[in-house]
C-alpha cells in the first residue's frame, strides 16, 4: 500500500527537470560526486535497488553503462512516471510500510534524514535486503543553513517529496555515530567534493 501523501509534495519535486534544476543549483560544482562515488562501487551486471531514487540520474548517467539489473522506487508519482516512460524499471514506493525487493546493492542517496526518528527501523531494512553491499549518502552541511540566500530559501522549501516535510537533519556526528552503530562494519567512508555529503559504503561477507 502506497502512501497517499505521496502526490503532496514540495515543487521542487514536481518534476523530475525542475528537481534536477535545484540539486545542480544546490551542489554546484559539486552536483555529479556523488554519482561518481556510488557508481565506482557498484560492478557490471549487478543487481541494484536505488530507494528513494529521484530522477534515476544515477542510473541513466552511470550505471546503464554497466548493464546492472537497476529498479528504481520512489514515493513521488511524478519520478516513478518519468523514469518508465523513459524505459527504466521503476515502482510506486513507499519503504515505511512496502516490502524492499532484494538486491546485491541496496542504495539511499540523501534520503535517511527523511526518516527521523525511524532511521534505524530503516537501515535495517536496507541491510536485510542487500546480498553484497549497502550504499548511504547522506548531507552533513544543512543547505538550508547557507549563508547564500538563495540556496537557503531553495532548501527550506526543498525538504518533501510526497511523503511529508523532514524537519530534522544529520551532522556528521550523528549521521557517523548511527552508522557506527551497525553491526556491519563501515567498509569505506567519505566525503564528496565540496564536503556537503557523506559517503559510505558496507559490504556485506556472508552472502544470504
Amino acid at each position: 500500500m502506497i502512501n497517499t501523501r505521496s502526490d503532496n509534495k514540495s515543487f521542487i519535486y514536481s518534476s523530475p527537470l525542475i528537481y534536477q534544476l535545484t540539486m545542480r543549483l544546490l551542489y554546484r560544482c559539486g552536483f555529479g560526486s556523488r554519482y561518481e562515488a556510488i557508481a565506482k562501487y557498484i560492478p557490471d551486471h549487478a543487481s541494484v535497488v536505488d530507494v528513494c531514487c529521484g530522477d534515476c540520474y544515477l542510473f541513466h548517467h552511470y550505471l546503464k553503462y554497466k548493464a546492472v539489473d537497476y529498479i528504481g522506487l520512489d514515493i513521488n508519482r511524478s519520478f516513478v512516471n518519468d523514469a518508465l516512460k523513459r524505459g527504466v524499471k521503476a515502482k510506486l514506493f513507499d519503504i515505511n510500510i512496502d516490502p524492499l525487493p532484494s538486491a546485491e546493492y541496496i542504495i539511499m542517496q540523501a534520503s535517511l534524514y527523511q526518516f527521523i526518528p525511524n532511521q534505524k527501523t530503516i537501515l535495517d531494512k536496507l541491510f536485510n535486503s542487500a546480498t553484497r553491499g549497502v550504499i548511504i549518502t547522506e548531507p552533513i552541511r544543512n543547505l538550508s543553513d547557507s549563508k547564500n540566500p538563495v540556496i537557503a530559501f531553495i532548501a527550506r522549501r526543498a525538504a518533501n517529496p510526497g511523503s511529508g516535510h523532514a524537519k530534522n537533519r544529520f551532522d556528521e556526528n550523528s549521521l557517523l555515530q548511527l552508522l557506527k552503530s551497525r553491526q556491519q562494519p563501515i567498509s569505506t567512508c567519505f566525503k564528496i567534493k565540496g564536503d556537503k555529503e557523506l559517503v559510505a559504503i558496507f559490504e556485506i561477507k556472508d552472502t544470504k
